[in-house]
């Protein structure tokens, strides 16, 4: 029996300028164009680890309340190694 190859992905979300969490993000990630899964980050910001198929590509969308969303597109997950994705949200003008 073959197993493909797993690779992982970890999302950091953090304040613009880096120096605090964002905890409770929502992160929807896309295989090929279609869902994936949803995931949220810890207090400290942190997604747990996420398993993905190594060699495929990925996107993703971050959102947070009172926060600009975020996309990024083409997340390689190489097998055997965790990617380290870190995100920086700007807060909305709620003026």
């Amino acid at each position: 029996m073959n197993r493909l190859p797993i690779g992982y992905l970890t999302v950091n979300v953090r304040f613009a300028n880096g120096a605090s969490p964002v905890g409770d993000s929502r992160i929807v990630l896309e295989k090929n164009g279609s869902f994936f899964g949803e995931f949220f980050t810890d207090a400290d910001g942190k997604t747990d680890t996420i398993p993905l198929s190594a060699g495929d590509i990925y996107s993703m969308k971050v959102y947070a309340d009172g926060f600009y969303e975020k996309e990024y597109n083409d997340i390689p997950i190489v097998e055997k190694i965790t990617t380290l994705q870190n995100v920086n949200l700007f807060p909305r003008d709620e003026g």
